[in-house]
């Protein structure tokens, strides 16, 4: 078998581990879209409840419904501390398989450019062969005459 073709296996086969690692990092970027999406959602409510509570504190609240409010904004605050931290880690996550795709990436274009490098040697090669037989065929021949 030639060279080529056993890089060309290789290639293959790392080509295919490109695409599965491109794959990782889709998803993973898709989670990192949706945990920043929840993040706003949950700073947006935070945004609303801090106007309805501003909005309710000048004409007059109670202390219960005010505690009740407390609590709830120290619920909502740690909510979105958890959020900030699981958007932190999926954005590693992010940057972990990008990493591992480009590092497949570029292995799989080194193993393309030599399987073209072994393919033009090899043709090459041939050339030079078929243009040896033909040399020795041709001084094999009586001279004409």
């Amino acid at each position: 078998m030639k060279r080529s073709k056993r890089i060309e296996r290789v290639s293959e086969v790392g080509a295919r581990e490109e695409q599965q690692a491109g794959q990782l990092l889709a998803a993973a970027r898709e989670s990192a879209s949706s945990k920043q999406q929840l993040l706003e959602q949950l700073q947006g409510y935070r945004r609303e409840y801090r106007a309805l509570f501003d909005e309710q504190c000048a004409v007059g609240m109670d202390p219960q419904r005010f505690n009740n409010f407390q609590r709830f904004f120290a619920q909502l605050d740690q909510a979105i501390r958890e959020q900030e931290h699981a958007l932190a880690a999926g954005e590693q996550q992010v940057e972990h398989h990008r990493a591992q795709w480009l590092e497949k990436r570029q292995n799989t274009e080194i193993l393309s450019r030599l399987t073209d490098r072994l393919r033009l040697q090899e043709h090459r090669d041939e050339q030079k062969q078929e243009q040896k037989q033909a040399d020795e065929r041709n001084s094999r021949r009586p001279p004409r005459g």
